[in-house]
């Protein structure tokens, strides 16, 4: 069982165990409502949207390209 939360624009913002409460993922997102990071307990993903919107590339905590989407 998870529990999911969400924030104020719903959109999910953490995914936790239930019952014990141990956070698999939390989310954060910017003013457009675009996903900016992911983080778990073992790292950090973050997200690069190109100037129209789209999803261009997932980086690691270096900067590392951990995915492309041209």
């Amino acid at each position: 069982m998870f529990d999911l939360t969400y924030n104020d624009r719903i959109r999910l913002s953490q995914v936790a165990e239930a019952p014990s409460g141990n956070v698999l993922a939390s989310y954060t997102y910017n003013a457009y409502g675009q996903r900016i990071t992911k983080t778990t307990p073992t790292n950090t993903t973050h997200y690069v949207d190109g100037s129209g919107g789209q999803l261009m590339a997932e980086l690691d905590d270096q900067g590392n390209t951990l995915r492309d989407y041209l």
